[in-house]
């Protein structure tokens, strides 16, 4: 990885750089095994759970939007997902798939005329937040990743 003078780091730059050390450190020690696994079609989302698996790639997006340069829809990072979950993520899929439900919940009490969060625009995701997510309690830390968010595009 080349280095570069902290003013240029790109949003970009920082999230490749944190998922290329999260990649290497979770990453199961046993490569054999992997390499196996990779000749398998295994997948965590169901055919049933196409809104899940539609609502994981928007989120992906929203981190890694398409811009001059591909994003996460263009590299595939849904496909990624979908099988480290099915394979050497398997120990978190559960709780994956919990987290899943539970986000897809609050997203419909927060916008109950969509029909999920992946078929709002972009704009729409990083639109108004509700009222009830003022400055207390943990909706703080919420509030301003999401401005922080908003703030960068």
């Amino acid at each position: 990885m080349q280095s570069m003078p902290y003013d240029e780091l790109s949003r970009r730059a920082l999230l490749q750089a944190i998922a290329a050390a999260l990649g290497a450190a979770a990453l199961p020690l046993d490569w054999i095994e992997v390499a196996a696994q990779g000749a398998d079609t295994k997948t965590f989302f169901t055919a049933a759970e196409t809104s899940m698996r539609n609502d994981v790639e928007a989120v992906a997006a929203q981190i890694i939007p398409t811009d001059d340069t591909p994003g996460a829809r263009e590299a595939g990072v849904i496909h990624f997902i979908d099988r480290a979950l099915a394979t050497y993520f398997s120990q978190i899929a559960g709780d994956y798939r919990a987290q899943l439900v539970n986000f897809q919940a609050r997203f419909r009490e927060r916008q109950p005329r969509a029909t999920s969060f992946a078929a709002l625009t972009s704009a729409e995701h990083l639109g108004p937040r509700p009222a009830d997510d003022d400055d207390s309690g943990a909706g703080v830390s919420s509030r301003r990743a999401h401005r922080a968010v908003r703030q960068a595009r």
